[in-house]
């Protein structure tokens, strides 16, 4: 069992997550993660079936700000973005690292005020605490679906 404070710290960090990137608070966002970090946005049937192929794998946190970065230039749809969170279950893990499972729903709402549900799935984290907070030393997006209705240009 884990610390009550230690519980708080972890879900703040992962409403924090999920926050910046609904507020597209992208700098802040990065700086959630360590610098040895890795992202992997993968299909729950990849997963199941033990095939490393991932839509998104970034893995340092100079590759997720280059993800980051990206957006600059990249031509996506505008839309704004709304997370909901499950509980997370949250255990102590090898070393000093914790892992959390929390699942997701990620809902988009276009310029003409359409909302709709873009993809839902888990989040996989191995957390890890840095100068004193936790931070994401691995975060592992396993969405449910690869029929996504439109491109992944914003980390999910």
């Amino acid at each position: 069992m884990i610390e009550a404070a230690t519980n708080a710290e972890i879900s703040r960090l992962l409403l924090d997550y999920a926050t910046f990137l609904d507020d597209s608070r992208f700098g802040d966002w990065v700086e959630l993660f360590t610098p040895d970090a890795s992202y992997e946005l993968i299909t729950k049937e990849n997963v199941a079936q033990g095939l490393p192929a991932a839509l998104i794998l970034c893995e340092d946190k100079g590759a997720i700000m280059d993800r980051v970065d990206s957006l600059q230039i990249i031509k996506y749809n505008i839309h704004f973005s709304r997370h909901v969170l499950s509980m997370s279950r949250i255990d102590a893990a090898a070393g000093e690292s914790f892992s959390a499972q929390t699942s997701f729903a990620v809902y988009q709402t276009s310029q003409e005020g359409v909302s709709e549900l873009f993809c839902c799935g888990s989040y996989e984290d191995e957390i890890v605490y840095l100068e004193g907070r936790p931070r994401f030393r691995k975060k592992r997006v396993i969405i449910d679906t690869a029929a996504i209705p439109t491109l992944v240009a914003i980390p999910i």
